[in-house]
């Protein structure tokens, strides 16, 4: 599994310029003529680390944005694309994966978590529908060609005010799925016929 380790380091620095799409302008109801441009600094590191049979990656940012162009609701009723003053974005996000073969028997394993603070600066508090913590894992058996493919997500709390009170909090919620594969060769084509069962726990979400 170790040998052959190869690690590498990734940095980006940027300046990015964002103008209104048309949806953000004209789309009735909710868009908003009023708007300015988005702009924006980011820089981010990237570590990876490859092995033989599988990886590790780390990933951290920081992004400082004047006039973020967001869609939030308003009190009649429909969202409204509109800019946030200042936003500060920073985070970092780790995700893995692993596999291994025996014979005709392939096993994988894979995840990702992300950690995610949006800080409006005028009040100092998180954005709005924007959860600190997401994360998902899938596992995967493969025979020949069949498979089976379960996996889970996990979306933390949410807010749906600016002031980030309690009453305002939306409970965050894990999502279990499953997948089953089979692909067929016939003559040069390749089909892949998939049965998804969504929620199969019948999880209870908002």
């Amino acid at each position: 599994f170790y040998n052959k380790a190869h690690y590498q380091l990734k940095v980006n620095a940027s300046k990015n310029y964002r103008i209104p799409t048309f949806n953000d302008l004209y789309w009735n109801p909710g868009g908003n003529l009023n708007l300015t441009p988005e702009k924006s600094y980011q820089f981010d590191m990237n570590n990876g680390l490859k092995f033989r049979k599988g990886h590790i990656n780390l990933s951290t940012y920081y992004i400082s944005i004047d006039d973020m162009i967001r869609w939030v609701p308003t009190n009649t009723g429909f969202w409204e694309a509109q800019n946030t003053h200042k936003v500060s974005i920073y985070g970092a996000e780790f995700n893995f994966g692993v596999h291994s073969k025996i014979n005709m028997h392939t096993f994988s394993l894979s995840g990702n978590y992300a950690f995610t603070k949006s800080i409006n600066n005028d009040n100092n508090k998180q954005l709005t529908y924007t959860p600190l913590h997401k994360a998902n894992m899938q596992v995967q058996y493969q025979y020949k060609n069949f498979s089976v493919t379960p996996s889970y997500v996990h979306v933390g709390n949410v807010f749906t005010t600016s002031s980030n009170d309690k009453q305002s909090q939306i409970d965050g919620y894990g999502l279990l799925d499953l997948t089953l594969s089979q692909k067929i060769y016939w003559g040069k084509n390749r089909f892949t016929i998939s049965f998804h069962m969504k929620n199969i726990v019948n999880k209870v979400y908002m």
